[in-house]
């Protein structure tokens, strides 16, 4: 079923749910979307998973961005 999902969508299926789920989180963060609501959207038990896991890419990305 996932394969049909990502046929679907154009996304090669060598592609792992997780990538997927970590993609999903940094463009919620990137677009704005508050850290707990990421958080929570995610599953995480608190909001320092989230921040530990994801903020440094988003601040990594904005850093080359400025290059």
């Amino acid at each position: 079923m996932m394969s049909n999902f990502l046929r679907y969508a154009g996304i090669p299926e060598s592609k792992s749910p997780h990538l997927l789920r970590h993609t999903h989180a940094v463009l919620q963060l990137k677009a704005g979307v508050d850290i707990k609501t990421v958080s929570t959207r995610l599953g995480h038990k608190n909001i320092n998973i989230t921040a530990n896991t994801y903020l440094h890419v988003t601040a990594t990305h904005e850093q080359n961005s400025l290059e």
